[in-house]
C-alpha cells in the first residue's frame, strides 16, 4: 500500500492553505492542479512534444546578465507559484529574471496593438488629423483591452523586481491606456495570461526535468 503525505499548497488569494494528498513516490507538480482548472480537452503535458520544451526554455528561462532593477508587486498566488515551479525549471531562474522575459516577449508580440493605443490617445489631443482603422487592428487592439488593460479585484502582493527601463516605459504609457492602471496589475494581467496559455509545457518541463532527478 502507498504511503500518502500532505503538501499544503495556496489555496486562494487570501493564502490559506489546503492540505492535497500526495503518494510517496510521486512528486508535488503545482502546475497539474492550474490544468485541471482549466477543464479543456488540450492534450495532458506528457503529449506535448519535447521540441516544445526547448522553445519555451530558449524563450522564457533564459538567465541574462545582471541590470538595474525596479522594484514593483504581483499577486500572491502568482509569486507562490512561481518560487515553487522556477527552480525545477531551470539553474539559477528566479523571479525577476522570469518576469523580465515574459515582459520582454510580450511587448514584442504585442507591439502592434500598443502602438495603436498610443496613436489612439495622439488623435485625441489633434481632432484635426483622422485615419482610418484597419478592422482587424480595431478587433485586435479590443481584444488586447480585454484582456490586458483591464483592472481585476484587489488581491495580496508580493515584492519583486523588473528591468528598470521596462518599468519606467509601462509607468508613463499604462495610465494613458486605462484610468487606474498601473504596473503591478498590469503584471498581474501578463503573468496570468501566460501561465494559462503555456500550462502544458510547464507541467511538462516538470515532469521532464523530475523525472531526470537522480540520486
Amino acid at each position: 500500500m502507498k504511503k500518502e503525505f500532505l503538501v499544503a499548497t495556496p489555496k486562494d488569494k487570501k493564502g490559506e492553505a489546503e492540505e492535497t494528498r500526495v503518494a510517496e513516490n510521486k512528486y508535488f507538480n503545482p502546475f497539474r492542479k492550474w490544468r485541471e482548472k482549466k477543464a479543456t480537452s488540450q492534450p495532458v503535458a506528457g503529449d506535448v512534444p519535447e521540441d516544445k520544451f526547448e522553445e519555451y526554455a530558449a524563450v522564457f528561462l533564459v538567465r541574462k546578465a545582471p541590470e538595474t532593477r525596479k522594484q514593483t508587486y504581483i499577486s500572491n498566488e502568482i509569486y507562490t507559484r512561481l518560487s515553487c515551479v522556477l527552480p525545477l525549471l531551470g539553474d539559477g531562474m528566479t523571479i525577476p529574471t522570469f518576469l523580465d522575459n515574459v515582459l520582454t516577449n510580450h511587448l514584442e508580440i504585442h507591439a502592434e496593438e500598443l502602438q495603436e493605443l498610443l496613436n489612439r490617445k495622439a488623435r485625441e489631443f489633434d481632432m484635426k488629423k483622422e485615419k482610418v482603422i484597419a478592422p482587424a487592428l480595431r478587433d485586435k487592439t479590443g481584444e488586447y483591452v480585454g484582456t490586458f488593460l483591464t483592472r481585476k479585484e484587489s488581491v495580496h502582493r508580493r515584492q519583486t523586481y523588473i528591468n528598470h527601463e521596462t518599468y519606467t516605459k509601462l509607468a508613463c504609457v499604462l495610465p494613458l491606456f486605462c484610468d487606474g492602471m498601473t504596473v503591478p496589475v498590469f503584471l498581474d494581467n501578463v503573468l496570468g495570461h501566460h501561465l494559462e496559455t503555456y500550462g502544458q509545457e510547464l507541467g511538462g518541463l516538470i515532469d521532464h526535468n523530475m523525472k531526470n532527478i537522480r540520486f
